[in-house]
């Protein structure tokens, strides 16, 4: 999760953390990057719109270095929800509930052929950017 705000991060962190995931953090798009490899990240979250690199970028150089991937955007952006792009696996709005996020996440392995059980350790890793995602009360 790329984000300015250390607080927003932490908070996004415990949401998901409570679906199982272990969630890396990263405060933008280039640290993201540095942090990632295949065999340790098993989903990218991130936001459409981010300084320095946009996440349809940031799609496409994760891709190059596993397609297996899956690169979910949220995003404000309507244009990108409707229209996702090349190398992005889905698209969700803004305030998305967190257990439609993990929904998603494991249909994208599912399609590849894979489930939690394929990941190595506990949990399968997730690193998240600038995801404004919503859990229900």
């Amino acid at each position: 999760m790329v984000d300015d705000y250390p607080a927003i991060r932490d908070l996004y962190k415990l949401l998901l953390s409570g679906y199982g995931y272990d969630v890396v953090l990263a405060s933008d798009g280039r640290q993201a990057l540095n942090l990632f490899h295949p065999k340790q990240i098993d989903a990218v979250v991130c936001d459409y719109e981010m300084p320095g690199m946009s996440g349809g970028e940031l799609a496409a150089s994760i891709k190059r270095r596993s397609r297996k991937i899956p690169v979910i955007l949220v995003s404000g952006c309507q244009s990108v929800i409707d229209t996702i792009p090349h190398m992005v696996d889905a698209a969700f709005p803004n305030r998305t509930p967190v257990a439609e996020l993990v929904n998603r996440i494991e249909c994208c392995w599912h399609r590849g052929g894979l489930s939690r059980r394929d990941f190595p350790g506990s949990y399968p890793w997730v690193l998240f950017w600038r995801a404004w995602l919503w859990e229900p009360s």
